[in-house]
């Protein structure tokens, strides 16, 4: 008995979801939804709304609608949309990473163009050679560069 009084009142619900809606706005100019046609000297401009029913979830043959849907079986799962966000998050994270440790490197050798008097470099030769002060501002100018392009 339980039985065919739950079917009877899903029944009776499925056919209530699956009414017209109607859309139209009244004399005063408000917008009304009902599931009766509007009265015939009431509406200024009236529509039907196509309102579908929600797809089952039981349904795994899903196919793109005529409104462009996209198929939901090829949609990334949770987990997969979880993950490549994690992913990402990763990535954008060495990149500032990446970033600081340029910046920390070209405000190092600012520093050290600036407050260095006799600046030596290495020769290639096993000797050392002294920076004169053109190079010095070259290799300044090339820091500030690198200062403006990591640091932000």
């Amino acid at each position: 008995m339980q039985r065919l009084t739950i079917l009877l009142l899903l029944l009776i619900f499925s056919v209530a979801a699956n009414g017209q809606v109607y859309k139209w706005v009244d004399a005063d100019g408000k917008t009304q939804y009902t599931d009766q046609p509007p009265p015939s000297g009431a509406a200024k401009d009236k529509s039907e709304l196509n309102i579908r029913p929600a797809p089952s979830t039981s349904n795994n043959n899903r196919q793109a609608d005529s409104t462009g849907a996209v198929d939901e079986d090829k949609k990334p799962s949770f987990s997969e949309r979880r993950t490549a966000r994690k992913e990402a998050k990763a990535k954008k994270k060495r990149a500032a990473e990446e970033l600081n440790q340029k910046c920390i490197q070209a405000q190092g050798q600012l520093k050290m163009y600036r407050d260095t008097p006799r600046l030596r470099v290495p020769d290639g030769n096993g000797g050392v050679v002294y920076v004169d002060d053109n190079v010095r501002e070259q290799h300044i100018k090339e820091a500030q560069k690198n200062i403006a392009a990591n640091c932000k």
